[in-house]
Order: C-alpha cells, then structure tokens, then sequence
C-alpha cells in the first residue's frame, strides 16, 4: 500500500471505503470524507461490512496500540468477502481501504492526503 505497491479495485463502479484510523488520547476515531466513499455496496456487501467493520477496527485498534511493531507494517484482512488494507500512515494514522475480494487489483497511483480527510464519522 505505499506509493509502488498499494492497491485499489480498478473500476471506479466498484465499492470501496477508505480512511484513517487515528488515535486522540486513548480513544480512536475513523475519519473519512465523502470521496472516500465509492459506489455502492450490494445489499450482501452491505451486510458484510456491518458484520465486518468491527472486527476490523478492533484489530487496526490493537495493532495500532502506542509501541507495538505491527503498528508499523502494512496489512491486508480477509473477512467475508471484504478485503480491508491497513498501512501506517502520517503521524501515527492507520490508513484503511475496504472493498469485495473478488475485485481485480491495480496499482494506486497516488497515496491519500490528510487534508482530503476533513470529516470524520
């Protein structure tokens, strides 16, 4: 996921979330913005991703703990069909992507800026 080697779905059709795992004192939070948001996930995505999502942020929490080395590295989670990419990103952010498994993958061209991610949900 860092400039050379992150990945995204190729077609801009194809459901997608991306944003940033940031930690305020001992809480996090998810920051996002409406472009972070892509398409429309099916009513069985849908259904994955509220199943899903919690897990993956209880995982992105505990990895993303002060001191540990896995908040450090790059990952990638299946659950569900839903794949979530994790890297670290500027100034102890995660930064996540979630999207259906059975996507193709391409290169990313560019790596995602904080200042694109002024709202948070």
């Amino acid at each position: 996921m860092s400039e050379n080697n992150r990945k995204q779905p190729d077609n801009h059709s194809v459901p997608c979330i991306r944003g940033r795992l940031l930690q305020d004192g001992c809480l996090f939070r998810l920051q996002t913005s409406r472009d972070d948001i892509r398409a429309a996930f099916t009513g069985e995505e849908a259904r994955w991703l509220t199943q899903v999502f919690p897990l993956i942020l209880q995982q992105m929490v505990t990895m993303a703990a002060p001191g540990s080395p896995e908040a450090q590295t790059p990952h990638v989670f299946h659950h569900n069909g839903l794949t979530c990419e994790s890297e670290p990103g500027p100034q102890g952010a995660v930064c996540l992507m979630i999207y259906p498994t059975s996507v193709e993958l391409t290169p990313s061209e560019e790596p995602v800026n904080d200042e694109d991610h002024n709202h948070s949900t």
